[in-house]
């Protein structure tokens, strides 16, 4: 039995009529009574009586319409399970992404949302700017100083500011207020490199605060920073939130001032502002931020 045979029963069953199934699927009324005729012979019933130029199921027309209804829409499923292609959206990130919780809110979207999967690529804070301007990607997450405008179709996911790490038996290790960055004049420094665009920003800050660092490492891993740290190879001027991830029993997290704040944006590409998967997860986002701010202010 050929499934689109089935077609024609549940057009003809529907409107009684050969002739108004025939019209319904862009046919004739012969090719119709062919079709029947042909589902018919398969089954071994006849499934319709002509009455006065309508078709009446017969009681086997009516026990086979539910089966054959079932058999349809599992032929549907079928179809859609193996053509089925999720929406899959790029997106360009910082390698902190977890050290702010942002992992957990892509994760969050993709369960309300399992028709949209999502592909994660970092890369440094430079490139990232670059790419939100591009076609390359879908959106891109990455970190601007708060004094920098936002682009169009971007939202900021939070803030945060530069901190220092240094070793447990530091003098200044457990003071609670912000220290002056003076005070590390003397340490050797550990620092991020340029691709973080942190490296400059660190430089300019001691020299507003008197001094230049002595920069006796330059890398990309907060994990050998903090090892190098708990060694007593030096201080790490790292972000605030990175830091507190970092500290333990032999590493801590000082504030100091001055500063340089921060803010993580979430920006639409000029890629993904036409696509609505993407849209949605710019909203999404908003959404979640203006939830969170409800509850703080209560």
């Amino acid at each position: 039995m050929e499934l689109e045979r089935l077609t024609f029963f549940f057009r003809v069953a529907e409107s009684g009529s050969f002739s108004e199934a025939a019209e319904a699927l862009y046919t004739t009324q012969s090719s119709v009574s062919k079709q029947i005729a042909r589902l018919e012979r398969d089954l071994g019933a006849q499934l319709f009586e002509r009455r006065h130029r309508k078709a009446v199921l017969t009681p086997a027309g009516e026990r086979l319409l539910p089966e054959a209804r079932a058999l349809m829409e599992q032929y549907e499923r079928m179809l859609k399970a193996v053509r089925y292609q999720p929406a899959l959206l790029h997106i360009a990130v910082l390698p902190v992404l977890g050290y702010y919780g942002f992992s957990e809110r892509l994760r969050a979207f993709t369960e309300r949302h399992p028709e949209i999967k999502i592909l994660l690529s970092e890369e440094d804070n430079a490139t990232l700017k670059m790419l939100s301007a591009g076609k390359q990607c879908d959106a891109a997450i990455y970190r601007t100083e708060t004094t920098e405008e936002l682009q169009p179709h971007s939202i900021t996911l939070g803030t945060d500011e530069l901190a220092l790490l240094v070793w447990e038996g530091h003098p200044l290790a457990h003071l609670k207020e912000p220290v002056p960055l003076k005070e590390f004049s003397e340490e050797r420094f550990l620092l991020l490199n340029a691709g973080t665009d942190l490296r400059g920003q660190s430089i300019r800050l001691c020299r507003r605060a008197g001094f230049e660092p002595r920069v006796v490492y330059t890398g990309a891993s907060g994990e050998t920073i903090a090892g190098l740290v708990k060694e007593k190879m030096g201080v790490a001027m790292i972000m605030g939130q990175v830091a507190k991830r970092h500290v333990s029993a032999d590493v801590r997290a000082v504030r100091v001032w001055p500063t340089a704040e921060f803010r993580m944006v979430f920006s639409l590409s000029a890629q993904g502002c036409g696509r609505p998967e993407a849209r949605m997860l710019r909203e999404y986002l908003a959404e979640d931020i203006r939830k969170k701010e409800e509850r703080l202010s209560e």
